[in-house]
C-alpha cells in the first residue's frame, strides 16, 4: 500500500482530494490512497507522516515555508524560492519541491508579458514566492504589496492608483475570496483596473472570486487558480512515483 496526504490547517474542502482518488481509480491503483491530514503545529508533521507511512505530501498554508528545516534536501527551485509545497519521503531522507512555480508559469499567456514591465503581487506567504519567481524571470519589476512590513513589500494604503495601471499583471496571492468568506477581498480600487490587464487569482473556489469579478467588469483578462492547481497535482504525482 502506498500513501500519500495533503497537509495543513483547513481541509474540508480539498480539491486534491477528490482529484488523486479520481486518479487512483482511473489507473487502477486500488493499493493506492490519498488522504487530508490537518495539523495544529508544524511540529507535529514528522510524527503525523510515520502514523501514516507516507510515501509523500503536499504542504499547504500556512506551512509551505515553515516545512524547509524538516527537509534534509531540497531541489533547485525549491531552494531558490524558499517554499516547499511537495515532498517525496525517502529512504534518506524527505525531498522537498515547488510546484506551484511549474503551475503558475504554464498557465500564464507569455506573449502578453514578453514585452516586459511591472507586476504587482498581493501577500508574502509561500504561495506568493512561488510566483515572484516565475515574474522576475520573465523580466518584470515586482510590486510586493501587503499589510505586514516585511522588507521589500509596500502597504496597501501605499499602492496608488497610477501604479495599478501601469502593471501588465496583477496577481491575488492571499486567500481572500476563498468559500465560504467569498465577499472578502484585497483592498484596492478597481476603477484603476483597464483592458490590456490580466489579473490573477490563486483561489480556485469559488470559480470566480470578487478579485477576479470586480477585475473582470473593468474589461481585464481574469484567470483563476483551478488550472495551476491541477498543473501542480501531476507534477507532484511525477514526483512522488518517479
Amino acid at each position: 500500500m502506498k500513501h500519500f496526504g495533503l497537509i495543513g490547517k483547513s481541509l474540508k474542502h480539498s480539491f486534491s482530494k477528490k482529484y488523486f482518488d479520481e486518479k487512483f481509480k482511473a489507473f487502477g491503483l486500488l493499493d493506492f490512497d490519498f488522504r487530508l491530514i490537518e495539523i495544529p503545529d508544524i511540529e507535529d508533521l514528522p510524527e503525523k507522516v510515520k502514523e501514516y507511512e507516507l510515501s509523500g505530501f503536499s504542504v499547504t498554508i500556512p506551512y509551505k515555508e515553515a516545512i524547509i528545516p524538516f527537509c534534509h534536501s531540497l531541489s533547485p527551485e525549491a531552494e531558490k524560492i524558499c517554499a516547499v509545497n511537495c515532498v517525496k519521503v525517502t529512504d534518506n531522507g524527505w525531498v522537498g519541491y515547488n510546484t506551484d512555480y511549474v503551475g503558475f508559469r504554464d498557465t500564464l499567456p507569455l506573449d502578453d508579458l514578453a514585452k516586459g514591465g511591472t507586476a504587482i503581487v498581493f501577500g508574502t506567504g509561500g504561495a506568493s514566492r512561488a510566483i515572484i519567481h516565475v515574474l522576475s524571470r520573465l523580466g518584470l519589476e515586482i510590486i510586493n504589496v501587503s499589510t505586514s512590513s516585511k522588507k521589500g513589500t509596500i502597504h496597501y494604503q501605499a499602492l496608488k492608483d497610477q501604479i495599478i495601471k501601469k502593471a501588465l499583471i496583477l496577481v491575488n496571492c492571499t486567500p481572500l475570496g476563498t468559500f465560504p468568506e467569498v465577499d472578502k477581498n484585497v483592498p484596492i480600487n478597481f476603477s484603476a483596473i483597464h483592458k490590456g490587464q490580466i489579473c490573477y487569482d490563486l483561489v480556485y473556489n469559488p470559480d470566480q472570486t470578487k478579485f477576479l469579478r470586480l477585475s473582470a467588469q473593468q474589461g481585464a483578462r481574469t484567470i483563476n487558480g483551478m488550472k495551476m492547481l491541477i498543473i501542480q497535482a501531476e507534477e507532484a504525482w511525477k514526483i512522488w512515483n518517479n
